[in-house]
Order: C-alpha cells, then structure tokens, then sequence
C-alpha cells in the first residue's frame, strides 16, 4: 500500500516538474534564429576488429573519414561519441542587441553531426537576460 502511495506520489512530483520547467521555458525564452560562429567537436571513435577494439580521440574535422561518420556514425564496427561546443551569434530579445554565446552537444545529438560553420540554427534566448540562451 506505502509502495503504490509512493509511487504515485513520484509520479506526480515529475509531472509538476515537467510542467513548471515547460512553463518557465515558454514565459522566459523566445525562439530566435542564430548563426554559427564557432565549432568545436571532439570526437570518440572506437573500431573494432574481432575481438579487438582501438580508440582514438580527435578533433572530429581532422577525421579522414567525416563524411562517412555524417552519413553514418555508428555501425557494427565503429561506435562514435564526443563532445562539441559551438559558439552562435544571435539578436537578443531582451535588448535588440547582437549577443554570442556556447552551447554544448555531445554525439547522441542530431546537432553534433548537422551542423556547420556559418549555418542557422534555432536556439531560445532569454527575454530579459541577453546572455542567456538554451538549446531548441
């Protein structure tokens, strides 16, 4: 009986939780279009060959095979992860400015893999704190 109570009472929790968070998000951040300034990627690379397995870690655009791991990052084969770091200008809705800030990916985002130097991208930025920016 304690049990159920319990887990309802968690349910519940995360349902509030989700909902406040998805309200802070809509009444706090607007959705604005930013260009892409910056990329950093590193990438995880893990090949394995019967029973055995290499890794390398590298920057991701020093990767001979780039456009393979775009088209097609994991396989039974290789197995890809990393991280990136992207710096975005963006016009901000707080105060009409220009404003640049990061944002962070890592290899199980679509993100890491699609976007490029100088392209679009939607982000949310804060209404009323100009440096402030989320992921879409």
């Amino acid at each position: 009986m304690f049990r159920l109570i319990g887990m309802g009472l968690a349910v519940l929790f995360i349902a509030v939780g989700s909902a406040l968070m998805a309200a802070h998000k809509a009444l706090y951040y607007e959705e604005v279009e930013a260009r892409v300034d910056n990329i950093e990627r590193i990438c995880a690379m893990t090949v394995t060959f019967g029973d055995a397995s290499s890794e390398t870690r590298e920057a991701c655009s020093n990767s001979s095979d780039w456009s393979e791991i775009v088209a097609k990052p994991h396989s039974e084969r290789r197995k890809v992860e990393g991280e990136a770091t992207i710096t975005v200008s963006y016009l901000s809705p707080a105060d009409n400015q220009q404003h640049s800030a990061t944002l962070s990916f890592n290899g199980r985002d679509r993100e890491f893999y699609e976007i490029n130097y100088g392209g679009m991208m939607k982000i949310l930025a804060h209404t009323s704190e100009p440096e402030k920016i989320r992921k879409l």
